[in-house]
């Protein structure tokens, strides 16, 4: 596949008229994104004897994301996307750019390694967002069975990003509702 052509068609995005975004904010996200990518990918002990990711479809990915809270910046009046909107596209993106390519053996729940990685980064970062701390949580089985059910969804549901937007809405919710703080959770 000819990523050029994709990567040219986003120009929009830092150039023209008055971009939402600078190619910094991009290439910021980008960077991010390889590193949450390798982190998972290291704790879950795959080497590059098995796994590679693609540098071009994570940039394809980024500017997939991009474009859509570009489009829905221009539909809504909004300064920036909610943290619930970000990672509902973000990780709508990564899955479906599938920027994971098994090179190697893996057997089992390895072979769906974008969907185990998007539901880690996903998983961690609502963690983070509402301060939890995953090996001390009271509700640690109910945090592991969210967990798992998100990488099913992965697996064998249909999902999009605006329904991403509100399973992580509702995560946070739950969240504030169990007496984690977070940042940025306040009532409505």
């Amino acid at each position: 596949m000819d990523h050029a052509n994709d990567k040219q068609s986003y120009n929009y995005l830092w150039k023209g008229g008055k971009p939402n975004f600078t190619l910094d904010e991009i290439v910021d996200h980008y960077l991010e994104l390889t590193s949450q990518t390798y982190k998972v990918l290291g704790k879950l002990g795959l080497d590059t004897a098995k796994v590679v990711v693609r540098d071009a479809l994570l940039e394809i990915a980024t500017l997939d994301y991009f474009a859509d809270i570009d489009r829905a910046m221009a539909f809504h009046p909004m300064q920036g996307a909610s943290l619930e909107k970000a990672n509902g596209y973000g990780i709508s993106w990564f899955l479906r750019r599938k920027p994971i390519q098994i090179v190697g053996e893996l057997l089992g729940d390895s072979l769906y390694i974008n969907e185990m990685v998007a539901a880690n980064i996903l998983f961690y970062e609502l963690l983070f967002e509402c301060g939890i701390d995953y090996n001390n949580a009271p509700n640690r089985n109910k945090l592991i069975e969210f967990w798992k059910l998100l990488f099913y969804n992965f697996k064998y549901r249909l999902y999009t990003p605006q329904s991403l937007e509100l399973a992580i809405n509702a995560f946070l919710a739950g969240a504030k509702n169990a007496g984690h703080a977070g940042n940025g959770i306040e009532a409505a």
